[in-house]
Order: C-alpha cells, then sequence, then structure tokens
C-alpha cells in the first residue's frame, strides 16, 4: 500500500504534467477515500495563468496500491457496474 507521501508525489506529478500556459492546478487536499477502500481522493484548485480561480475543484482517485490515477468522473464510471460500490449522489454522514 503506498503512504500518503507517494499519494502526494504523485498529485504533485500529476499537476505538473498538466500544466498549460493558460492554467495550472493547486493541490487542495490528499485523502483516504470514505466511498472505496485501498483509494485516495485528490482534489485540486484550477487557475488560470494569473492565479485566479478559473474552476474546480478538480477531483482524481489514486489506487493506493499501483498509484494508477483517474479523474473522478472517469472513475465513477468504471465502477458503476460493481456491486459492491455504491453510487449515491445522498451526502455522507
Amino acid at each position: 500500500m503506498l503512504m500518503r507521501k507517494e499519494i502526494i508525489d504523485i498529485a504533485n506529478n500529476y499537476a505538473q504534467k498538466n500544466q498549460t500556459n493558460f492554467y495550472s492546478l493547486q493541490l487542495l487536499f490528499v485523502t483516504k477515500s470514505k466511498f472505496v477502500e485501498g483509494y485516495w481522493d485528490i482534489s485540486f484548485k484550477v487557475l488560470d495563468e494569473q492565479g485566479y480561480e478559473i474552476d474546480g475543484p478538480l477531483l482524481l482517485v489514486v489506487d493506493g496500491e499501483n498509484g494508477q490515477t483517474y479523474l473522478m468522473e472517469e472513475f465513477v464510471m468504471m465502477q458503476s457496474g460493481k456491486n459492491d460500490i455504491k453510487i449515491s449522489n445522498k451526502p455522507i454522514r
């Protein structure tokens, strides 16, 4: 299982690789997923070239075993057919 520091490194690498002249990603948080065991949730602010927030948060999911990174939308679509995964728009308590 990857440690928190390794997940932060993965998040920072993702932000660097996905930076353009028009926007950059600022890491907000890294936390163990409350939805799927063994995964980590990552959130970024999306900033324009002047540093103003233009979108977000951008949500990623990282597999805690192998470091594979997914956009949240991509991950939800992959998991939607599995019976042991509950996908809901109801708030977590």
